[in-house]
């Protein structure tokens, strides 16, 4: 099994780091990343369970491989651009219940950004296995979205593998996909 991270187009060094911490070490990246949140910045204060953190404390991969996701992206109608992608083996480079939660992300209102305690579980490799498809949710999201004319983000009602740390991606466990 493994997770799954798009590669920064402005990536600097061998280091993946949370919004949080490139705020601090790389702010002019920063400034790009936290763009993705325009309109939705409450996310960033999200508590996550079980870690004691935020949301943008955390580095977030997908659990589903980055071909299902272009998949349903372009049945769905949408033109997909290439992009490159960390394939990482969460075993490998230390994913475990101390440093990572799954956030199951859960169907909600558009606009909606509350948060449970039980949209998460701890981090298993066995819970993994069980999230690698792409949710009926998260296809129907496309599709309604292309039906109305509009940009929809990529990891709607996907869940989420959120690792508390920087992820150094020289590691043995990492390497680059072309999707």
């Amino acid at each position: 099994m493994k997770v799954y991270h798009i590669v920064p187009p402005n990536l600097q060094g061998t280091r993946i780091y949370p919004l949080n911490a490139l705020k601090n070490t790389l702010p002019e990246i920063y400034a790009q990343q936290v763009q993705k949140y325009r309109g939705r910045a409450e996310l960033l204060q999200r508590k996550i369970p079980y870690l004691n953190c935020t949301w943008n404390d955390m580095l977030h991969f997908s659990p589903v491989n980055p071909r299902k996701l272009r998949a349903a992206f372009i049945q769905a109608g949408f033109k997909w651009n290439p992009m490159y992608w960390y394939e990482i083996d969460p075993e490998q480079v230390g994913l475990n219940k101390q440093n990572t939660v799954i956030y199951l992300s859960p169907i909600r209102e558009k606009d909606d950004f509350t948060v449970n305690d039980e949209d998460f579980i701890p981090f298993t490799l066995e819970a993994l296995v069980m999230l690698d498809s792409i949710p009926k949710a998260t296809t129907d999201y496309f599709n309604h979205a292309k039906a109305h004319n509009e940009n929809p983000f990529l990891f709607n009602f996907i869940p989420h593998v959120l690792y508390y740390g920087t992820l150094d991606i020289t590691h043995a466990g990492v390497s680059v996909l072309e999707v």
